[in-house]
């Protein structure tokens, strides 16, 4: 009982320490009015999905997203199983200040972009963290799948192309059509952030779902979120065993961004896991958005 009670007491001081622990900034849960905070920001970090709200909007109930916000600037809070993680815009001394007195139970990972590493106090030692790098192609490019290094992915989309009757999509109705784009989603989390992805108002003009039919079935889906000249791909799903429809829906959505004066294709991080690394890779990124990470201590609550 008396276990119980602790518990249940320390509960209480970490979710009230949560929403009160920058008592100078603002403290919210990512709600769909905070768009128009991430809409103006500038470069790098409107090419970066972890800035970028489409992207925090999805996963904020998996990730528990909050913000504290301090007038334009704001701190972005993730919380994963064994660590919390913050995201700066604004001043970085400052912010990371307010992020240290924050009393967590848990790691607080604290990331930086590369523009962000100067700003900070020379005591502070960051870490490059490969699996956070966010894969940057140059959209001419990438688009059409050109030259020599990837004659294999022309390949693949060719074999797609000359043995399946196919048609695309793009622009898909989401919402009509979400009880065949589901079966795609073998994560769970993933299938929740396509769902949360439906709870928003889904026709935006920055928003391009697109999906690929054989019949009357979908075998492939895709979301692009246009961001000034980076389209940044939130989802790409496809159907393992058809032959070239993962590099099919790829291709597709290139086409469909031609007339976007696109410049960068962002395909996000890898997370460390091997196999998205190798996809990733195999498309031969030009640049990365390189992430860098402060670790500081829990604190006792």
């Amino acid at each position: 009982m008396i276990t119980i009670l602790l518990l249940f007491t320390r509960t209480l001081f970490v979710r009230y320490n949560q929403s009160t622990a920058i008592p100078d900034m603002q403290y919210h849960p990512l709600l769909k009015i905070h768009q128009s905070s991430f809409s103006n920001l500038p470069d790098p970090f409107y090419k970066s999905s972890d800035f970028n709200f489409m992207n925090l909007y999805i996963w904020k109930n998996i990730t528990h997203t909050e913000l504290f916000f301090d007038g334009d600037r704001f701190i972005i809070k993730k919380e994963d199983e064994d660590r919390f993680r913050f995201y700066i815009y604004g001043n970085v001394k400052k912010s990371l200040e307010r992020i240290r007195q924050m009393p967590l139970w848990k790691p607080k990972h604290v990331y930086f972009l590369s523009s962000q590493i100067s700003a900070m106090a020379g005591n502070d030692v960051v870490q490059e963290d490969e699996s956070q790098h966010e894969y940057l192609y140059r959209y001419e490019r990438i688009r059409g799948f050109q030259g020599k290094l990837l004659q294999k992915k022309r390949n693949h989309l060719h074999y797609f192309q000359n043995n399946y009757h196919f048609r695309v999509e793009p622009y898909i109705d989401v919402h009509h059509y979400q009880d065949r784009i589901l079966p795609l989603f073998t994560n769970d989390e993933e299938r929740e952030a396509f769902l949360e992805y439906l709870s928003y108002p889904i026709q935006q003009p920055f928003l391009l779902p697109l999906a690929i039919w054989i019949d009357s079935e979908i075998v492939a889906f895709t979301l692009g979120n246009i961001i000034h000249d980076t389209c940044i791909i939130h989802f790409e799903r496809a159907r393992k065993e058809i032959r070239g429809s993962y590099q099919a829906v790829f291709y597709y959505l290139l086409e469909e961004l031609k007339d976007k004066k696109m410049k960068w294709i962002n395909r996000e991080q890898d997370l460390g896991l091997e196999h998205l690394r190798i996809a990733k890779r195999s498309y031969y990124p030009n640049d990365y958005i390189k992430k860098y990470r402060l670790i500081l201590p829990s604190m006792e609550c």
